[in-house]
Parts: structure tokens; C-alpha cells; sequence
């Protein structure tokens, strides 16, 4: 009985951490911080949070956006579509790490070093960067190839670890 707790506990963990992932959208300021939760609504449970592990993020129709990054991140998808203008600020160096794909359709700013971790874990995850120019370095460490669609280009450095990589 011991044995099968300790088999299904990670299993029903994973089960539940599904369950609550949702979609966000931005609804802050101009200007505000990515961890208050007023500047977050949820598509799917209409309710204000900030998005954590699992979650994915959107951002259409947000002119002029100016978001401070004031903690690291992890996301499984991050869009920024084309009718948005995103700036994200940080005092300190951050990580944004994501699990799925980043589709940025529109070039997106960085002003501090914000690194990316891509931690990959499904088989269509994708980056699209659309002229955007990443400021700390970008770590591919996933457990699934991922396809970078368009040049990647940082001021830090580029790490593979434990990634396939396919460019397009």
C-alpha cells in the first residue's frame, strides 16, 4: 500500500497542476508590476490572479505596456500578439523560464537583463521572435525539440544543455 502512495502521489500531482492551468490575459496599467494580481484575468475562471507554472499568457490590443518583471517567471506559453506593444522592465536580473512555446508576433522590448530558460515539455513548442533583441541569456534545456522560427538575437549568451533544436 506504501509502494502504490508513493507511485500515485506524483501522479495525481501532476493531474491537479493540469487541471488549474489557465489563460491570462493582461488587463493592468501602462505601467505596473507582473506579480500584481489586479493587472491579471483569467479567460477560463474569470477571476484575478497572477499566472504561474502551467499557465499561459496574452497580450493583445495593450498599447504601450510598460510591465516591471519584479521576480523570475515560469509559463508554459507566452503570445504577444501584433496589435500589442510590450515593453518589460527589471531592476534586477531575471529569468522568464518557459515549458511550451514563446509567440512573439510583434517585436517585444527588454530593458535589464531578463534571461529565458526553454524547458520544453511537449513535442510543438516553438519561439517566434519577431526582430526582438533578448538582453541576459537564453538556456534550451528542455526534454523536447523545439523550433526556433526566425534568428534569435541577445547581448548574453546562448546554452545548450539537453535540447534539439530546429530552425526554420
Amino acid at each position: 500500500m506504501r509502494l502504490m502512495r508513493i507511485i500515485l502521489t506524483p501522479f495525481l500531482f501532476l493531474l491537479v497542476t493540469q487541471v488549474n492551468a489557465a489563460t491570462y490575459s493582461w488587463v493592468g496599467g501602462k505601467y505596473a508590476n507582473f506579480s500584481d494580481p489586479s493587472s491579471w484575468s483569467s479567460f477560463d475562471q474569470k477571476h484575478h490572479t497572477v499566472p504561474g507554472p502551467g499557465d499561459d499568457i496574452v497580450f493583445s490590443n495593450n498599447r504601450d505596456v510598460r510591465i516591471v518583471l519584479d521576480r523570475d517567471i515560469e509559463l508554459r506559453n507566452i503570445t504577444v500578439e501584433k496589435s500589442a506593444h510590450v515593453v518589460f522592465f527589471v531592476q534586477r536580473p531575471v529569468t522568464i523560464t518557459v515549458t511550451g512555446s514563446l509567440n512573439l508576433k510583434t517585436r517585444t522590448y527588454f530593458k535589464g537583463k531578463v534571461g529565458f530558460n526553454f524547458e520544453t515539455r511537449s513535442s510543438s513548442s516553438s519561439i517566434k521572435n519577431s526582430g526582438t533583441q533578448y538582453t541576459g541569456d537564453i538556456v534550451f534545456d528542455g526534454k523536447h525539440p523545439l523550433t526556433v522560427l526566425d534568428p534569435l538575437q541577445t547581448s548574453g549568451n546562448i546554452i545548450l544543455r539537453n535540447q534539439e533544436i530546429f530552425a526554420k
